[in-house]
């Protein structure tokens, strides 16, 4: 999993004045680093109960002080992203200790936070990574959280990932659509557990697989 093919093509990652970032096509969005001061647009998107209640593990609702969590981890994001500028991948190794993908959030032309896309070693199927994705409601319905996802796809590709796995609850039909329109294929159900913010109960969920 973690050789890279002879010919790589070239990173999806660009250089901008404020760091690293993967453009979203057709779009004014990007995918960047978080900031210090993006808390407050966390805030708002995780806390819309049509984004929040489909996280499993992420509190809900979502406060201030949760956001210590995204900005403890800054300073390792800032560390690895410019590796992603390179013409060669960085070994899987470096980026598999690192609790979430370094350019997760998505960001419009006005600089605000609107969406998130994340990627990284599954603790649910060893050998694969897994997809995660949040998309602000005003945006969707407008093909953006599958060409934000497609996107993020074709850099684990990069990468040198060979298979990633999403999963989604049962009742989560848009997102089950749109894995399926991006080539995943479903694999089964799964049982997870759910936090006492979330219900505390467990839930059968939807795995899906798309082999790169």
């Amino acid at each position: 999993m973690s050789e890279h093919p002879p010919s790589t093509p070239p990173s999806p990652v660009q250089q901008g004045p404020d760091g690293p970032y993967i453009q979203i096509p057709g779009y004014h969005l990007r995918l960047t680093l978080w900031r210090e001061t993006d808390a407050g647009d966390a805030v708002e998107l995780f806390n819309h109960p049509d984004v929040g209640k489909w996280a499993c593990l992420r509190p809900y609702p979502y406060g201030p002080k949760d956001y210590q969590f995204i900005a403890s981890i800054l300073p390792l994001h800032r560390t690895l992203a410019p590796s992603f500028l390179n013409a060669t991948p960085p070994p899987l190794s470096t980026l598999e200790s690192c609790p979430m993908f370094p350019l997760s959030a998505l960001r419009d032309d006005q600089g605000r936070v609107v969406g998130s896309a994340n990627v990284g070693p599954s603790q649910k199927e060893v050998g694969a990574w897994e997809i995660a994705y949040d998309l602000h409601p005003s945006l969707q319905g407008r093909g953006i959280g599958r060409i934000m996802v497609q996107t993020l796809i074709e850099f684990t590709r990069w990468l040198g990932v060979k298979r990633v796995v999403a999963f989604c609850e049962t009742s989560n039909i848009p997102s089950s659509c749109l894995l399926k329109k991006l080539g995943f294929t479903y694999v089964g159900e799964k049982l997870q557990q759910y936090p006492e913010d979330k219900g505390g109960d467990v839930r059968i969920i939807h795995g899906y697989e798309l082999k790169l």
